[in-house]
Formats: C-alpha cells, sequence, structure tokens
C-alpha cells in the first residue's frame, strides 16, 4: 500500500495513486484542494492589499487636495476684502470737498455691498467645488472597492469550480480503478470511505476559502467606508474654514463701511 502521506502535484497523479491506496488517495486530494485554496487565497490578499492602499493614497491625495483647495479659497476672499478696502481708501481720497457727504457715504455704501456680493458668490463657488471634487473622489473610490470585489469574487468562483469539479472527477475515478485483493464488500467500503474523504476535503477547501473572500470583502468594505467618511470630513472642515474666511472678510468690509458712514 502507498504511504498515507504521499504527495500528488496534478490530478493524473492522483489517478495513479488510487490504483495503489484510496485511503492515500484521498488524502493527497485533500492537500491537492488546499495547494488550489492557498493559491486563491494569496492571489486574493493581494487583491486586497493593492485595493486597500489605493483607496488609502487616494484619500490622503483628495484629503490634501481639499484642504489646499480651501486655503486658497479663504487666501482669495480675504484678498477680495483688502481690494475692497484700498478702493474705498482710494476713493475717499479722491473725493473734492465739494462733493457731498451723503454722495461719498453712499459710493462708499456701494463699493461694500458689491465686495460682500463678490465675497459671497465666491464663498459659494468654492465650496461647491471642493463638495463636488468630495463626492467625485468617494465615487471613485467606491468603484476600485467594486472592482477589487468583483475581482476577488470572479477569482474564488473560478477556484471553487475547480475544486468542486476535481472532487467529482476524483470521485467518479475511485468507482473504477483497481484494487488490492478484497471482497466485492471491502472494495466498496473502501471507495465510499475515500469518495467521503474526498467530499469532506473539498468542501473544507470551499469552506476556508469562502472565509477569506468574506473577510477580504469585509476589509475592503471597511477600508472604504473609512476612507468616504474621512473625504467628507475633510469637505466639512474644509467648507468650514471658507465659511469663517468669508464671515472675516465680509466683517472687514461691514467695519470699513460702517466705520465712514458714522464719520
Amino acid at each position: 500500500m502507498a504511504s498515507s502521506d504521499a504527495k500528488v502535484r496534478s490530478l493524473e497523479e492522483l489517478y495513479a495513486l488510487m490504483e495503489l491506496d484510496r485511503n492515500a488517495a484521498a488524502s493527497a486530494a485533500a492537500d491537492l484542494f488546499q495547494k488550489d485554496v492557498e493559491a486563491a487565497i494569496n492571489a486574493i490578499t493581494n487583491i486586497n492589499a493593492v485595493a486597500s492602499a489605493r483607496v488609502q493614497a487616494d484619500t490622503q491625495a483628495a484629503s490634501a487636495r481639499i484642504m489646499n483647495d480651501a486655503e486658497g479659497a479663504a487666501a482669495g476672499l480675504a484678498a477680495v476684502a483688502q481690494m475692497a478696502i484700498a478702493e474705498y481708501t482710494r476713493h475717499v481720497q479722491a473725493q473734492s470737498k465739494d462733493v457731498a457727504p451723503e454722495v461719498v457715504k453712499g459710493m462708499v455704501s456701494e463699493i461694500g455691498t458689491v465686495h460682500s456680493s463678490e465675497i459671497s458668490k465666491s464663498a459659494a463657488q468654492s465650496i461647491e467645488d471642493i463638495n463636488r471634487n468630495a463626492e467625485a473622489t468617494i465615487a471613485k473610490l467606491k468603484g476600485l472597492a467594486v472592482a477589487a470585489i468583483s475581482d476577488i469574487s470572479d477569482l474564488a468562483k473560478g477556484i471553487s469550480v475547480k475544486v468542486q469539479v476535481n472532487a467529482a472527477l476524483a470521485v467518479e475515478k475511485l468507482k473504477t480503478f483497481r484494487q488490492r485483493p478484497h471482497t466485492l464488500e471491502e472494495v466498496a467500503a473502501e471507495a465510499d470511505k475515500a469518495a467521503k474523504m474526498i467530499a469532506d476535503a473539498a468542501e473544507i477547501a470551499a469552506d476556508f476559502l469562502r472565509q477569506a473572500v468574506a473577510g477580504s470583502i469585509r476589509n475592503i468594505n471597511l477600508t472604504t467606508d473609512d476612507a468616504c467618511e474621512n473625504i467628507g470630513i475633510a469637505s466639512k472642515v474644509a467648507t468650514e474654514r471658507i465659511v469663517a474666511a468669508m464671515n472675516k472678510a465680509q466683517h472687514l468690509i461691514h467695519e470699513m463701511v460702517l466705520l465712514h458712514l458714522q464719520s
């Protein structure tokens, strides 16, 4: 009889072993299924790692871009306020003493209104751009996750089918291969036992693969959910930064106008 720890690398070797020892062949079949599943799990792990790394890298880049855009928008709003103050100063200094104070005040008020409106529109546009970019980034991250999960599912499905087909073929071969002199009852019993061992080994391998797939998909979904949440947080912080800059710029203009109107 062949050794019970015999190793095989292919179905052909497995079939050859069956002629010598069905139990050893069943044990070797389990090893063969396990190798197929381990190879698939290694590939799945790699897909998982690559997808997670891409999601994290894209999230960091997008978050940095969002904050940079917010700072740029805030600086632009501050610049508009300074332009308004400079225009106000030039306007007041350029007025003849013969111009009625009410006229000057009206012009100053108009300067404040125009620039304050410009600041509001610029802030709103910046916030809209940031939110749109954040939504696009989130859609991209979810797309990466869907693609990775699809690759994992396809790979797992292929290996699962392969294991099931090979197990069925191996069991079928057990019914026809020769056996050392035994009674018909002993041959049948040994074949049934070996067939059950192969079927059980295939199910164990398939279950191991299912667990690995579920774990990888769960990890990708969690990573993507966290990434999308971080993008949302970055967008919220950026919006708050722009609103604060808008309020500060408008306050400066309001103070300028109020100071002149009360003078």
